[in-house]
């Protein structure tokens, strides 16, 4: 059902967030999608058979949104090429007297596990702890509010075997700059529609799912007082950063930029509303550039 619906949705060749198709598409969805949540089963999601490399699907989310989490989960539940672990990171700090929802306590018999993050970091959660307890996994970072393709691991994975060394995203920005330096965040080439392959200057976006390679960072990427200090709310940020500093490229697997279908009513409070409409993407890339010597002309 959900592959159906993104066959109807890219069939006219069609990415643009704004279009009339989109707009249409996306409530026809979030029409259909929750009845058929209702009336099926879930599926054991997870791989059964050994693997060289072990898979793992990371994802964070909040109070707000814990009542339709479960949408998101049942799509990663039915890919194509299955994960050998899906985990869903709450906090002690949000979370510690919440009741999790039927729905999404249910998931769990079916692959899904929740574990409460120590610690807050904000958009950081959904990437960084897994991260620091799978080390040696090939770990993939999605959202709590969308519904993924179900090709959506089979596609990342793909790429990764191809370039083992890159962090491999299907949505990024690509950095502009201007006298040397990155731009305005709004002056960048956002979605960096047309272009595919490896670059420096990709930043890849989680809300499209990003796969990053095994033993990837180093141990100043975890430094919590760093991240508090220099990019709490811009974890994509962070996470470019330390991409340059490490010199692991980005690779953008499609040159189209295939948005995923948004759950219905959870978009009332995000992040990215919050780092563009005030403007903190450039105090914390501002941040970011002062804290590091990174010659952005040579990359």
């Amino acid at each position: 059902m959900i592959e159906f619906f993104y066959k109807l949705k890219f069939r006219v060749g069609c990415s643009k967030p704004c279009s009339l198709w989109n707009h249409i598409m996306a409530a026809l969805f979030n029409k259909v999608y929750p009845i058929y949540c209702k009336r099926t089963k879930p599926e054991y999601g997870l791989n059964k058979t050994e693997r060289k490399e072990k898979i793992v699907i990371s994802m964070t989310s909040f109070p707000a949104r814990l009542n339709v989490v479960h949408y998101a989960v049942r799509a990663l539940l039915q890919q194509s090429y299955k994960p050998d672990r899906i985990i869903l990171w709450l906090t002690e700090e949000e979370c510690h007297d919440i009741t999790i929802p039927k729905e999404l306590e249910d998931l769990k018999q079916y692959g899904l596990e929740i574990k409460y993050a120590p610690a807050n970091l904000r958009p950081h959660n959904k990437l960084y702890f897994t991260l620091k307890e799978c080390p040696d996994c090939v770990v993939i970072s999605v959202d709590d509010d969308n519904v993924y393709s179900t090709k959506l691991v089979e596609g990342l994975f793909k790429a990764h075997q191809v370039h083992p060394e890159a962090v491999c995203c299907n949505m990024s920005h690509e950095i502009l700059l201007k006298n040397g330096k990155p731009d305005l965040y709004d002056n960048w080439y956002g979605g960096a529609d047309g272009r595919d392959g490896l670059s420096n200057y990709y930043v890849a976006l989680g809300v499209g799912g990003v796969l990053y390679p095994p033993n990837c960072f180093d141990d100043e990427y975890f430094d919590q007082k760093l991240i508090r200090e220099l990019a709490l709310s811009a974890d994509d940020l962070w996470l470019k950063i330390t991409e340059i500093r490490l010199g692991i490229p980005v690779f953008k697997i499609s040159k189209d930029s295939k948005i995923p279908y948004v759950i219905g009513g959870t978009q009332k409070v995000t992040l990215g509303k919050e780092n563009n409409g005030m403007k903190k993407n450039d105090i914390n890339m501002k941040k970011l550039c002062e804290h590091y010597s990174i010659d952005w002309e040579n990359l």
